[in-house]
């Protein structure tokens, strides 16, 4: 069981520190090393037209090992390919991938077929047949340089049947790989800066082949992590107390930047925890996904992007600043003066409200009313826990009193009062 008293306030600067947890002392979390390859910054989209052989490339890729420059285009072209040259390109991707998968790699940047497929989620190192003498060790990861990205043919018939989860972008790639549409820079820098004691593995970006000819979507191959259902894989208290314990303390090492990553002592806030933001990893200890809307701790307000957010779970003081920023980007006149109209003579355009980056507070909060969602099995709806006023019977609930006095006390801190509809009462003190 876990102590009440683990309970406690943040300290004042709640920027630095995440010990708003339950105290289950130093637990050791393990995870896999992590290894990381070179990266360039690209869009959602990306012209796929230079290669090697490209008047002003060819000088540059002198410089990229033979074994990591862009083939020709030939090459990329999989159906102007014999069966067995097909082949060849389709094993010289990393990671190796099963006979079962529903994608395929149709280019890997490499001139050459590896003598080795390196060993990929407990497969063992297949050798080439017609190989020499063995190579040296391969690096963990390719290199992934702008012209260098594989090209994935995704078959679109297989995006809804393998489909993980609630989010959308996410599908399964084979029994031991996912694979994420217009996966940013951002969020695979910021998943490999947790670590993979922390976060599912990226293992490797690729570009999926878009409907018009040398168009693709940047993607990402990362670990396939297991479903989390609170509900369903915790049947008594003592494990339900557990596994809250653990997302504590996966938390605070996330927002303390206690992680295995590259991003060592440097905290990360998640901006989007909820049940579908953690998954089992391979080792059965929980991880973080979703990592669109995190942020350094450390990094300028500036630098964060607003568009991925689940508002059901905004602190008050959040939301109130959304819904300011709307009232200010509205027209309040009938003839449209002073607001951003589309020409029709006083018709209002909303724009993007600008939501305020996410601060460790924000997490808490957030991890809040994850907690209520998984005792009652219910979602937050509208603005059942992002306003000031909460009922009490919302809160009431909860079956668990520890949890129950604990999420009490975060909504509390951020400004929150519970009523009762009945008697119409407010209650500071309860």
């Amino acid at each position: 069981m876990i102590a009440a008293s683990g309970i406690h306030k943040l300290p004042d600067n709640e920027e630095r520190g995440g010990p708003l947890n339950y105290n289950v002392g130093a637990n050791n979390i393990h995870g896999w090393p992590v290894a990381t390859p070179r990266r360039t910054r690209y869009g959602s989209t990306s012209r796929i037209t230079a290669h090697a052989t490209t008047p002003g490339i060819a000088a540059a890729s002198a410089s990229i090992p033979r074994h990591q420059q862009r083939p020709p285009r030939s090459a990329i072209n999989n159906s102007a390919q014999p069966k067995e040259n097909r082949t060849a390109i389709a094993a010289s991707v990393w990671p190796a991938v099963p006979a079962t998968a529903p994608g395929r790699i149709i280019s890997t940047g490499a001139s050459a077929v590896p003598d080795e497929i390196p060993a990929c989620a407990g497969r063992a190192a297949v050798r080439h047949p017609m190989s020499g003498p063995p190579p040296p060790p391969p690096p963990a990861l390719p290199p992934t340089m702008e012209e260098n990205d594989p090209m994935f043919d995704y078959p679109p018939e297989n995006w809804i049947a393998s489909m993980i989860g609630t989010e959308g972008l996410v599908y399964r790639f084979s029994d031991a790989l996912a694979y994420k549409s217009h996966v940013t820079p951002r969020e695979v820098d910021l998943m490999e800066a947790a670590g993979g004691d922390l976060a599912v593995r990226v293992l490797t970006r690729v570009v999926w082949k878009g409907a018009r000819p040398h168009t693709g979507t940047k993607s990402a191959i990362m670990e396939l992590g297991r479903r989390f259902s609170f509900r369903d894989d915790m049947s008594d208290g003592a494990d339900r107390h557990a596994c809250v314990a653990d997302m504590f303390l996966l938390l605070e090492r996330l927002h303390c930047g206690a992680s295995g990553g590259k991003g060592r002592g440097r905290g990360i806030v998640h901006g989007d925890i909820k049940e579908s933001s953690f998954v089992w990893g391979r080792d059965g200890r929980l991880r973080f996904v979703n990592f669109a809307s995190a942020r350094f701790v450390d990094e300028p307000p500036d630098a964060w992007d607003p568009a991925h957010t689940t508002e059901a779970y905004f602190t008050p003081k959040r939301m109130g600043w959304r819904d300011q920023q709307i009232r200010q980007s509205v027209a309040v006149t009938d003839d449209g003066s002073g607001a951003s109209t589309n020409g029709s003579g006083g018709t209002a355009v909303a724009m993007m409200p600008m939501v305020p980056p996410p601060r460790v507070f924000d997490d808490y909060y957030a991890l809040a009313v994850t907690l209520w969602s998984m005792y009652t099995g219910k979602k937050p709806r509208g603005r059942q826990f992002n306003q000031v006023n909460i009922r009490r019977s919302d809160l009431a609930e909860v079956d668990d009193e520890m949890v129950r006095a604990w999420i009490r006390k975060v909504f509390k801190m951020a400004g929150c009062r519970f009523w009762s509809p009945a008697h119409q009462e407010y209650g500071q003190n309860d």
